[in-house]
């Protein structure tokens, strides 16, 4: 009677890898996500601005180091502006 190979055990080493680079997938998509709103909504970036300014201090530092955008300044002064239109309301 012949005995069937026994399959090869996959190594924990592989196992915890295959895991790290699926979790690794899912954040950049996560952190592209949110650079893809950040790019393209003035009202995102508010919201980071109010709630986690270092997040969008970062956004804004990719942006003027690669691309030389002036989001920045053009953000804050819509937002002064905004502000200011509330407080005469």
């Amino acid at each position: 009677m012949r005995r069937t190979p026994a399959k090869p055990q996959k190594s924990l080493g592989f196992t915890i890898g295959k895991w790290f680079l699926v979790a690794e997938g899912v954040l950049v998509a996560y952190a592209y996500s949110i650079y893809f709103k950040l790019n393209r909504y003035q009202d995102y970036r508010y919201k980071y601005h109010k709630e986690h300014p270092w997040i969008l201090n970062m956004y804004y530092k990719v942006g003027e180091t690669i691309g030389g955008l002036d989001t920045r300044n053009k953000d804050l002064e819509h937002w002064r502006r905004l502000e200011s239109s509330e407080n005469k309301s």
